[in-house]
């Protein structure tokens, strides 16, 4: 494996951890608001299930594809 630097420069310990609980936050939060939002979508009547169903999953992959499309690119060698 290459490493940035030469085996002369000497190693630097790290002052922040490399895995943090931040992430957690987020799984507290989508699960309050979504949980629900699935429920109450499970006791739709079966036209209106559907109708919102396939649009929440079309806006999903909508703003997942714009996502990865701003994505900045790895620099080619």
């Amino acid at each position: 494996m290459h490493e940035s630097h030469g085996h002369s420069a000497p190693r630097r310990p790290r002052s922040e951890p490399m895995i943090t609980l931040d992430g957690l936050q987020l799984i507290w939060i989508t699960t309050i608001l979504f949980v629900p939002a699935i429920f109450g979508l499970m006791f739709l009547p079966y036209p209106w299930r559907t109708i919102i169903g396939f649009g929440s999953l079309a806006l999903t992959i909508l703003y997942s594809l714009r996502e990865l499309r701003r994505t900045p690119k790895a620099p080619t060698v």
